[in-house]
């Protein structure tokens, strides 16, 4: 293990054991927010799958590989791109809400709601058992306010001052394409509605969605955007290209991706009192696999695992990944591994092009020289791991 992964495991560690200890007190001051919240799919999904017998369980190895703690649900290698934003943040990892939690001691750092094959659409997935949308998703947020964390702070308007000052991020739409749009044998989506119908539909109920969470109280919010998933070691399978990328589905994704742009820039004028920025990463991961020496990759087409032929693009258990892993884009059929998570994660939280404004500018805004210091060893990790500049 290098030395900046070792750094990593022991902030996260050390985070994990006070956020034992944490109850509703005041933010360090190393903190740039109270809290993070994260929804979505399994690009942010912490493990909140507790049935090993499910689809979408990746409990087991390879996933988990160079994670501190081993198989944890995520479906990655080791840290996710949430992961590390918080760790950038000075917050510890956050936990997976589960409904059991209701009654026990809340947690004011964040909840990780986010869930795997999960979409904007509830029916999104649901050929690989249940999971739990987006608009579920915020259900349980709405819960969390009501049954936990109102417990918390002296009424609803502390209540409030810590919603609006924490962070929310949303990894969402993927999974409606992949596990809905572009699954004719499961889904009769695309016989009844053309792509660009599709894909206004979607952003529609996005936004509605966007906006139950701004009733909720956030305040602060990223959406990222769909990646172009015509590169994908899953859809390179598939289609067979000739070409690096399947461009009739990247033509797909980036239509969400063009709306999607749109309708967070009408949701911001009409509420002026938010900070609503659209994650560009498709682009980004695009230009990984068009250049990828340039961020240290050399494996870009194949999943650095072995994958299964159960439809879902996870690893085979127990089989062993490939041993560049530092060196490889992807890390199953449709996951990133650790190492592009981290280029993304420095790029949206303190480049630029990626997250406008970043993610450090939004939130020591007025706050001049504060600088959390996690976010130092973050770099040096990531930079060593995937040589490339984030500035």
């Amino acid at each position: 293990m290098s030395l900046p992964l070792m750094i990593l495991c022991f902030l996260f560690l050390e985070q994990l054991f006070l956020a034992g200890l944490s109850q509703a007190s005041p933010p360090s001051l190393s903190r740039l927010a109270p809290a993070l919240y994260i929804f979505g799919d399994s690009r942010a999904d912490t493990g909140v799958c507790e049935d090993p017998t499910t689809l979408s369980n990746v409990t087991y190895d390879p996933y988990g590989f160079d994670f501190c703690i081993g198989p944890t649900g995520r479906f990655t290698n080791g840290f996710t791109i949430s992961d590390f934003l918080e760790i950038m943040l000075g917050l510890p990892i956050t936990i997976h809400y589960s409904p059991k939690m209701e009654s026990d001691e809340t947690l004011t750092i964040g909840y990780s709601y986010a869930s795997a094959y999960s979409g904007i659409l509830p029916e999104t997935g649901s050929a690989f058992g249940e999971t739990s949308s987006l608009e579920k998703q915020l259900t349980m947020f709405n819960s969390t306010l009501r049954n936990n964390l109102l417990k918390a702070f002296n009424g609803t308007a502390e209540l409030s001052a810590h919603l609006s000052q924490s962070f929310f991020v949303v990894f969402i739409g993927t999974n409606d394409y992949a596990y809905n749009y572009l699954q004719s044998s499961n889904y009769n989506t695309s016989k009844i509605c053309n792509q660009d119908n599709f894909s206004s539909h979607l952003v529609i109920e996005l936004e509605k969605q966007l906006k139950t969470l701004y009733e909720l109280g956030a305040r602060k919010m990223v959406v990222f955007e769909i990646g172009p998933l015509g590169c994908y070691p899953a859809i390179l399978k598939s289609h067979k290209p000739e070409t690096k990328c399947v461009d009739e589905i990247n033509q797909m994704v980036s239509t969400f991706n063009l709306k999607l742009a749109h309708m967070v820039k009408t949701l911001r004028s009409m509420q002026r009192d938010a900070t609503i920025i659209v994650a560009k990463t498709y682009s980004l991961i695009f230009d990984m696999v068009e250049r990828p020496s340039s961020y240290g990759f050399s494996r870009i087409r194949v999943a650095c695992c072995l994958v299964g032929h159960d439809g879902t693009g996870r690893c085979i258990q127990d089989e062993n990944p490939c041993p560049n892993r530092n060196t490889s884009l992807f890390w199953d059929d449709y996951h990133l591994t650790e190492a592009a998570n981290s280029v993304i994660a420095a790029k949206c939280f303190h480049g630029s092009g990626v997250c406008t404004p970043n993610i450090y500018t939004t939130l020591s805004s007025g706050q001049p020289g504060r600088r959390n210091p996690c976010f130092i060893y973050l770099l040096l990790f990531a930079v060593m791991i995937a040589g490339v500049s984030y500035f």
